[in-house]
């Protein structure tokens, strides 16, 4: 099993998910999103395909996201937060974003406890071009 160093990146991971949950518009209509756009910002860029996502995303970062939800669940994150940006949030628009970091919390804790073993083959390549 990796250190307990090596392994902080998914803690992190995990940490983050959970502070965005935290931080996410209630479902009960009229309540404005309390996420900051910075908070925003970093949530789409990691869910957004490894060759399109921003920020410097870790490898940690985009295997976990990978592992953790379908490209289409990401894809409707991602759209939720661009409407949160653009002030046009719904109420139903925290689901898929709710059910994305719930999952990415998840994963990023069960890589936590026991990481992956080796990166999937191209992704090490993917995560140095940043």
């Amino acid at each position: 099993m990796a250190g307990t160093e090596e392994r902080l990146p998914y803690l992190a991971l995990a940490l983050l998910a959970q502070r965005a949950l935290e931080g996410l518009p209630t479902l009960s209509g009229g309540v404005a999103p309390a996420l900051e756009l910075a908070a925003a910002d970093r949530i789409a860029s990691l869910l957004a395909p490894p060759e399109t996502a921003e920020g410097g995303a870790t490898f940690e970062e985009v295997r976990t996201v990978e592992e953790a939800c379908p490209e289409a669940d990401r894809a409707a994150a991602i759209a939720a937060l661009g409407r949160l940006k653009r002030g046009a949030w719904r109420d139903d628009d925290a689901v898929p974003v709710l059910a994305a970091l719930q999952k990415i919390e998840a994963q990023a804790l069960r890589n936590f406890e026991d990481p992956p073993a080796s990166p999937p083959r191209g992704i090490l390549a993917l995560c140095q071009q940043r």
